[in-house]
């Protein structure tokens, strides 16, 4: 996880080290109603198998 947190802060300062001026240096798509929905989906199904493995 630390190995994770390290690399995602590395790549939100790699633009300020070159000299750009934006925080976000990519485009964030939006999503309609059904790709919300299977976000929603998606992130539930991997809670409940997080929540299931670490019962064991």
């Amino acid at each position: 996880m630390r190995l994770f947190a390290g690399a995602v802060a590395l790549l939100f300062t790699l633009p300020a080290f070159a000299g750009g001026n934006g925080a976000i240096f990519f485009q964030v798509p939006t999503l309609d109603e059904f790709g919300l929905v299977g976000l929603i989906a998606l992130v539930g199904i991997a809670a409940g198998l997080v929540v299931r493995r670490r019962k064991k």
